[in-house]
């Protein structure tokens, strides 16, 4: 199985935007339905809404209740203000952290050394 996965050159560029857009085209080709979004200010959290109002996202968190253990879940998360890294997850609670699996990686900055 071959998969795309986009790498930023660098973590100082605001790629949020992009991943929104590379997160979108994943939940139109597997029909998750649900996205798990770090926001430690709540900025990233509102250009998300912003984002993807009008077109059926759930934003949610699985020690909430409201994501099941093992549901197929996106996580975006980043560097900074920036969402730069965005997965594809089975969902786990942090009783269950050992049921976390990332399969599949969509974007992340490339961390070059």
């Amino acid at each position: 199985m071959k998969k795309k996965i986009t790498y930023f050159e660098t973590t100082k560029d605001n790629h949020t935007l992009e991943t929104f857009v590379i997160v979108e085209q994943k939940l139109r080709e597997t029909g998750i339905r649900k996205i798990i979004l770090a926001s430690t200010t709540g900025r990233t959290a509102l250009k998300a809404m912003e984002y993807y109002s009008g077109k059926g996202i759930t934003l949610m968190a699985a020690d909430g209740g409201l994501v099941k253990s093992g549901e197929s879940v996106i996580a975006v998360a980043g560097t900074g203000a920036n969402s730069d890294t965005a997965l594809v997850m089975q969902a786990s609670n942090t009783r269950n952290l050992n049921k976390l699996r990332v399969n599949e990686i969509l974007c992340k900055p490339y961390n070059a050394l």
